[in-house]
């Protein structure tokens, strides 16, 4: 073991209609190598047997040097209101939350709190998962981005969510709330959150759970999703926050993060005229996908087909890329079907998992055109829902 048990943890569990996995999410949260724990449940309104499974997992395992404590909500209120009820409640040094449908390893306390000893300014520390799905037969580390540090993380937390509340080890100094207002997106909400409270966030690359993909997911209904990140983004200044990162990074990542700002609120033309300053070749792929689909956004099938082709020549096992060469094929004068539908057959035997292509697929062999869709941003290497 790195570090001492002496210091107690708090490990707040939520849950809400658990009665599939609430049994091995307690269970692997007891086999956990940090002895000094206090788990605290927050029943959200469940209507189901997760709250009797609970109560009887606790009774049966009678697991030493770890307390239990049961609060609830009388009705459904949301996650962002049970992970407030349960940091209220908490009384360790340290907290996480456990996703009641993920399995912690064993080193989930261990390896971070050892992370804190050795950076004792640090207030929060995120970490890395497993992504798996038992439907799927699927199982892969997710992942930071290999050019992101602790210096830049800012950088890529622009693009997309990086860091989970799922995955992390925070001091009790953080008292940041969730924002009980939007229903999903919390975790970007409140990264933001402590970042603006200039809260000192760190990462390590290494993967201390298994975040189980299935049916429920809140992040799985994209369309809300991306109507909640929009508020979020309307809720920090972010114009002042570009002014201090230009001063601090390369204006050429700084104007490719705030260009997938752009994108995100539909502002497809201010992203455009940020794309059009970046010059460095090593951002080559990543700003011509994004000049491609905006002007695909715009309807302008002509500038998007002439980055999507010269991508697939440069990148011919790039599956987001294929996928959006068929599609721009398609509102494109060489329209040619049976060509299309090679190029997203293609990009689903690189990405099995990759759900744009397979509905594109279906659409184009129905001749259903007008559904067909451009992927807006790159893929994640892994990618999280099928």
């Amino acid at each position: 073991m790195l570090t001492s048990d002496k210091q107690l943890v708090s490990c707040i569990v939520p849950f809400y209609n658990a009665e599939q996995t609430i049994v091995d999410c307690l269970d692997s949260i007891v086999r956990i190598d940090h002895s000094k724990l206090e788990v605290i449940l927050v029943n959200d309104g469940s209507t189901d047997k997760s709250m009797v499974l609970a109560l009887n997992y606790i009774e049966e395992i009678k697991a030493k040097n770890i307390s239990f404590h049961l609060f609830e909500n009388k009705i459904n209120s949301g996650i962002s209101s049970a992970k407030n009820l349960g940091m209220s409640k908490m009384s360790g040094e340290f907290f996480f939350f456990a996703g009641v449908d993920d399995l912690q390893k064993k080193e989930r306390i261990s390896k971070p709190l050892y992370f804190f000893h050795q950076h004792p300014s640090t207030d929060i520390v995120y970490f890395d998962c497993t992504i798996s799905s038992d439907s799927e037969n699927f199982s892969k580390q997710r992942k930071f981005p290999k050019e992101m540090n602790q210096e830049n993380s800012i950088l890529f937390q622009l693009k997309r969510n990086h860091f989970w509340s799922g995955l992390f080890l925070a001091r009790n100094t953080i008292n940041e709330k969730f924002d009980e207002k939007i229903s999903s997106a919390v975790d970007y909400d409140w990264y933001f959150n402590l970042f603006f409270n200039h809260r000192n966030i760190n990462f390590i690359r290494e993967s201390f759970l298994d975040y189980k993909i299935h049916e429920n997911n809140t992040s799985r209904n994209l369309s809300n999703s991306l109507l909640n990140v929009r508020k979020i983004l309307k809720k920090y200044n972010f114009d002042i926050l570009k002014k201090q990162l230009l001063d601090k990074f390369d204006h050429n990542d700084v104007n490719l993060s705030f260009a997938w700002i752009e994108i995100t609120m539909g502002k497809y033309q201010k992203a455009i005229d940020l794309l059009n300053t970046i010059k460095p070749k090593a951002i080559y792929l990543e700003t011509s996908f994004l000049l491609g689909s905006c002007y695909a956004q715009l309807n302008n099938y002509d500038h998007a087909h002439s980055y999507f082709a010269e991508l697939v020549l440069k990148f011919p096992n790039s599956a987001d890329c294929l996928n959006n060469l068929a599609v721009s094929k398609f509102f494109h004068a060489n329209f040619n079907k049976q060509e299309c539908i090679l190029l997203f057959k293609k990009a689903l035997e690189i990405n099995p998992r990759y759900t744009d292509a397979r509905q594109n697929l279906l659409n184009c062999q129905r001749e259903e055109y007008q559904s067909l869709k451009i992927t807006t941003k790159p893929l994640r290497e892994t990618l999280i829902h099928s």
